[in-house]
């Protein structure tokens, strides 16, 4: 099996209503994230969403969003979850 990781920053600056790049740089930097982090746009239908954040959804390999977790989650849950979905046929 395999696994892609992605995280998504809803960060914005509220003066120009665009992407906090710095912000996130030194979030990536401080965390040492191995992933990439996408930025959407401002247009982007993410920031109307009333979802509480940080969200985790996980999607199979099917393209389909498996599960979805509404707020933080452990490492040992994180885990359990890939490894229910790597099972799958």
């Amino acid at each position: 099996g395999w696994v892609d990781v992605v995280a998504i920053s809803l960060d914005q600056d509220s003066d120009q209503n665009r992407p906090r790049v710095e912000t996130v740089k030194k979030f990536v930097d401080t965390y040492h994230l191995p992933y990439p982090i996408l930025l959407p746009s401002p247009d982007s239908s993410l920031f109307t969403e009333t979802s509480p954040l940080p969200q985790t959804t996980l999607i199979d390999k099917e393209g389909r969003a498996a599960r979805t977790i509404l707020g933080t989650m452990d490492d040992k849950s994180v885990r359990s979850s890939i490894e229910e979905l790597l099972k799958e046929k």
